[in-house]
């Protein structure tokens, strides 16, 4: 099998030794002798399971072959074990003076001094097929006793885009001093792909008065985490 290494010090197997990698090179061709006849993939053979890279051919021929024909080489060309992409933002409202409350029973941007800042903007990569967001409010200033509850969220996209998407809800309430955090696995449309994107922080007030929630200010943290899984059909 003729594949194509990625020479990556953080994949998790190799199959060139790190010392005999090309320097300043980022993949190496290959050539992997006595593999399986079935092989279509590169965990089809034993020497190359969890290595990350392209197979390229199978190359089938009796050992007396002098010459290889094109009769003899299946392609065998597709990514056979993509690399997910991770980004990880944190931004902390150290300028904020006026507290940022809940105010709206539907939906709002909250906390939204995090989205005009621009660190929850992210370039998606071209063939996201999915994408794994982890976001968390932490810090805020919260009401002993306090009535209030409601939910909060994450939305990939703008309203205005007409394949926004939203997040499974997480539900807050003021007395609790925790953090804030939801985790979702979304899938990336089409249309978002090698675009750049926002995710917004949103969130509702279900219960009690907005004076009685919680309050962004310049003690809170908004962290975000978002990792994006290749499409590898």
């Amino acid at each position: 099998m003729v594949f194509l290494e990625i020479l990556d010090p953080g994949l998790p197997k190799f199959y060139t030794p790190v010392e005999e990698w090309p320097v300043g090179q980022s993949v190496k061709l290959s050539v992997v002798q006595n593999v399986p006849a079935a092989a279509r993939t590169i965990d089809d053979v034993p020497a190359l399971v969890n290595v990350t890279g392209y197979a390229l051919a199978l190359i089938t021929y009796p050992a007396s072959t002098a010459t290889v024909t094109n009769a003899m080489i299946r392609d065998l060309r597709k990514l056979q074990r993509a690399i997910e992409t991770t980004e990880v933002r944190a931004y902390q409202a150290t300028g904020v003076t006026t507290p940022e409350l809940i105010e709206s029973p539907t939906a709002e941007t909250w906390p939204h001094f995090a989205e005009t800042a621009g660190v929850l903007s992210v370039d998606i990569p071209d063939d996201a097929r999915l994408v794994k967001v982890i976001m968390t409010v932490s810090g805020y200033k919260h009401v002993d006793g306090s009535p209030a509850r409601g939910r909060f969220w994450f939305q990939l996209g703008a309203n205005a885009h007409p394949d926004h998407q939203e997040s499974q809800h997480t539900e807050w309430a003021a007395d609790r001093p925790g953090p804030i955090r939801v985790a979702y696995t979304m899938p990336v449309p089409g249309s978002m792909r090698g675009t750049l994107q926002k995710f917004y922080p949103r969130a509702r007030r279900d219960a009690g008065t907005a004076a009685q929630g919680p309050a962004a200010d310049w003690a809170t943290n908004v962290d975000f985490t978002a990792t994006f899984v290749p499409d590898v059909s």
